[in-house]
């Protein structure tokens, strides 16, 4: 199994010859799993995909391992050289989907596994540790399980992983909050966007537009996500309604899929904005869609670090956000973007209409929101922080 090479540190196959020569690794190259609940179109299955994507093919054979059966993969990993398979998991426990894992961990000589969120830590860390996987990490990307039980299973679970990843700051000390696991035994690695797909495209703007059926005058406020409560999209319609009289060629793009969807046009009817919104389903061509946008609109209620809104950034699109999890350690409030807090109509309402208003302000956000991710948030700068902690559980478990 091999992968594409985006990003090969200097001193890496350095430090794989000299642990060769210490004994300390049983292969060259260290065999990582990645288990995902399901392998779709999901802001956890993107990182794992640029993640699998970028890391040295000399030094790293990688594998994803979905519980679910898989969907199509639009593309998105060449499976010619990172290994992709599906259990097919159907709904429920299943004490058999662990011998399984067991089984396979054992038959491939897996050295790292990296589970991800409450759907795989249990299967999972059980089966890693059953395998005797030499290093085992959890990365919790976003929502945290609250409920007591599964507050003391996390607990024991996490205790049994090397390390546990968090995506900002902000998710660290939730997890904190919520689970009570130790601060310090939580590292937080920020999400990157591959600034290569993710650019922006003034010159095709138009041509996108036209596919989405929007005219060259709209004035077209977007967002990105599946379609539930957490991602709160009627609230940003309600903020559209309002501004609409003030901008009659607004209109509103709502990318992605769920189970809100028939809701969600229900309410774009109710406020008279049927003509108005159009839901695009989920796509695999965000980097295009992003670019027909004159202002793009995260109305979360909670968020770990929201792809969408880097992706939006990195596109030069202007951004407005609440100020909730991680986002406002992307965004600097009014410099790089707006923030607004959480549920506050009337301050996502101005946000809005100020930057329909201003034209200007809008062209400066984006720049400034694109440089700002290509300083602190890029693909190169997540997969340097990935690959430092692989190399730092190798020599420490003794391959």
């Amino acid at each position: 199994m091999e992968i594409v090479c985006k990003l090969t540190p200097s001193d890496a196959k350095d430090l794989i010859q000299t642990m060769h020569r210490k004994g300390k690794v049983i292969s060259k190259k260290i065999k990582i799993v990645f288990f995902v609940h399901t392998y779709g179109l999901g802001g956890l299955e993107n990182m794992v995909t640029n993640l699998v994507n970028a890391l040295d093919p000399d030094l790293f054979e990688c594998t994803i391992l979905s519980f679910a059966p898989l969907v199509p993969l639009q593309n998105r990993v060449n499976t010619d050289r990172v290994r992709v398979v599906s259990l097919n998991k159907k709904g429920g426990n299943n004490p058999m989907l662990i011998y399984r894992i067991f089984r396979f961990l054992r038959s491939t000589g897996t050295h790292i596994v990296q589970t991800h969120n409450w759907g795989t830590v249990l299967e999972g860390i059980l089966a890693a540790k059953l395998a005797r996987v030499p290093a085992v990490i959890h990365a919790e990307r976003g929502t945290i399980e609250g409920k007591k039980r599964n507050v003391v299973l996390q607990n024991f679970l996490w205790n049994c992983a090397n390390q546990v990843l968090a995506v900002s700051n902000a998710h660290r000390q939730r997890i904190v909050d919520v689970v009570g696991f130790p601060f310090e035994k939580i590292r937080p690695i920020y999400n990157g966007v591959d600034s290569a797909v993710f650019f922006p495209r003034s010159e095709e703007k138009l041509v996108i537009r036209k596919k989405l059926g929007l005219n060259p005058e709209d004035i077209c406020i977007g967002t990105v996500g599946s379609l539930r409560s957490v991602k709160n999209q009627a609230f940003l319609l309600t903020a559209c309604k309002k501004n609409l009289p003030h901008a009659p060629n607004m209109q509103i793009v709502l990318a992605g899929d769920g189970p809100l969807k028939k809701d969600l046009v229900a309410k774009a009817q109710a406020l008279g904005l049927d003509k108005n919104v159009h839901f695009v389903g989920a796509r695999n061509d965000i980097p295009e869609i992003l670019n027909a946008f004159d202002i793009f609109v995260l109305p979360s209620l909670r968020e770990g670090m929201p792809n969408a809104v880097l992706e939006a950034m990195s596109c030069g699109v202007p951004v407005i956000a609440t100020s909730v999890g991680g986002v406002p350690e992307v965004i600097e409030d009014n410099k790089s973007g707006i923030l607004v807090p959480s549920q506050d109509e009337e301050a996502l309402e101005a946000a809005l209409a100020d930057l329909i208003r201003e034209v200007e302000k809008r062209r400066r956000l984006g720049t400034a929101g694109r440089r700002r991710v290509l300083a602190h948030f890029s693909l190169e700068k997540m997969v340097q922080e990935y690959h430092a902690l692989y190399q730092s559980l190798v020599p420490r478990k003794g391959l």
